[in-house]
C-alpha cells in the first residue's frame, strides 16, 4: 500500500509540474503577445509622429516660401521705388541742363543783339 501511495504521490507531483509548465508557457505566450501588440502600437505611434513632423516641416517650408516671396516683393518694390526716384532725378537734371542751355543761348543771343546794336551805332 505504501508503494502505491508513493507512485500516486509521484504521479500527482508530475501532474502538478506538468500543469505548472503549461501555465508558465501560457503566461510567456501572453507576455510575448502583449509585447508584440505594444511594439505594433509604438511603430504606429512613430509613423503618426513622423507624418506630423513631415506635415510640420511642409508647413514651415510653405511659411518660409511665403516669407521669401514677400521679402522679394518688398525688395522689388524698393528697387522699383529707387529706380523711379533715379528716373525723376535724371528728369530733373535733364530739365536743369536744358534750362541752362536755353539760358546761355538767351545770354549769347542778348549779347549778340547788343553787339549788333553797338555795331550799328558805330556805323
Amino acid at each position: 500500500s505504501s508503494g502505491i501511495n508513493a507512485e500516486y504521490g509521484e504521479t500527482k507531483m508530475l501532474s502538478v509540474i506538468f500543469l505548472l509548465l503549461i501555465a508558465l508557457t501560457q503566461a510567456q505566450n501572453t507576455i510575448f503577445q502583449d509585447k508584440e501588440e505594444m511594439m505594433e502600437e509604438i511603430l504606429h505611434n512613430n509613423e503618426e509622429l513622423g507624418e506630423e513632423i513631415l506635415h510640420g516641416k511642409e508647413e514651415n517650408a510653405e511659411i518660409l516660401h511665403k516669407r521669401a516671396t514677400v521679402e522679394n516683393e518688398n525688395e522689388e518694390g524698393e528697387i522699383l521705388h529707387a529706380a523711379d526716384i533715379l528716373h525723376k532725378k535724371r528728369s530733373a537734371a535733364d530739365i536743369l541742363h536744358k534750362r541752362a542751355i536755353l539760358h546761355k543761348r538767351a545770354i549769347l543771343h542778348k549779347r549778340g543783339a547788343e553787339g549788333e546794336i553797338l555795331h550799328n551805332a558805330e556805323d
